[in-house]
């Protein structure tokens, strides 16, 4: 049974909870596609891609961590020319428990959160966030800090959250005027994933504002762009997120600035540090 696939008995710590967040326990949840996005789905099913995971899991025991607390530690692992593309990996100060693509951000935002699911097979040390941005939008998002800032997650409903994406899935979005439903040039959204029934991933069409070509360590290239999701024309930055996608995921063979794409994206933020 493999490191995405394991499922272990976790048990609750005991917090003083807000009781305007709600606790959902839940027995499973892996990051098998989240690491598919970072290195390729390609590469993530054959041999080179799970020695490649395989060594960065090893490798992680034998370096400091990132942040830890009493039982567990964060350490991040450099695959990439861009520092702020890293893998995650959680241990328990003995053995991994899990590992998880970062794509580091200065994205800032509002947050006020509704629900935290947290995964009781992960030593109940990582979880999905529900809730919304900005007192507008809803958005859900993985807590790739959760085993360290837990208590702070199910204390205070409202903070400032770091958020970024990986994308699964980029193509070319080109506008169908033969559609009953006609949209403007200017039309970006994100809804709910159709593919797959977790909280935490989103179809999207956004515009590419920016970007930045990067390689992954031996493996592939991508790219990191900032790309637009809600527009709102008092504050262009309303939701324009970092996103990370791996060329070998996408269905273009480049990007350029102003270019409006689609696909399948994973949401993943943190407690933004001040």
């Amino acid at each position: 049974m493999g490191l995405f696939d394991r499922f272990r008995k976790g048990h609750k710590d005991n917090i003083n909870q807000n009781p305007e967040i709600k606790i959902t326990a839940i027995d499973h949840g892996s990051h098998g596609d989240n690491i598919g996005g970072l290195i390729g789905f390609n590469n993530l099913n054959n041999e080179k891609g799970r020695a490649f995971v395989n060594e960065l899991m090893a490798y992680s025991m034998t370096i400091n961590s990132e942040m830890s607390s009493n039982k567990f530690e964060i350490k991040k692992v450099p695959i990439s020319s861009n520092s702020n593309l890293n893998i995650r990996i959680l241990t328990n100060k003995r053995n991994v428990l899990s590992a998880f693509p970062y794509l580091k951000t200065s994205y800032k935002l509002p947050f006020s959160t509704k629900e935290i699911i947290e995964w009781t097979h992960v030593n109940n040390c990582e979880a999905e966030i529900i809730g919304g941005g900005r007192d507008t939008f809803g958005l859900d998002f993985f807590a790739t800090d959760y085993a360290i800032n837990k208590s702070q997650y199910q204390q205070n409903k409202n903070f400032e959250l770091s958020l970024s994406a990986v994308a699964f899935v980029v193509d070319k979005n080109e506008s169908d005027q033969n559609t009953e439903v006609a949209f403007s040039e200017d039309f970006v959204a994100y809804i709910p994933s159709s593919n797959i029934q977790r909280q935490t991933y989103y179809d999207f069409i956004g515009k590419v504002i920016d970007f930045e070509e990067v390689s992954i360590n031996n493996l592939n290239t991508g790219y990191i762009a900032r790309v637009k999701l809600i527009n709102d024309d008092s504050d262009p930055n309303f939701l324009t997120v970092d996103m990370f996608m791996n060329k070998e995921n996408m269905r273009i063979n480049s990007l350029d600035k102003g270019m409006k794409i689609s696909g399948l994206l994973w949401f993943q933020g943190e407690i933004a540090s001040e």
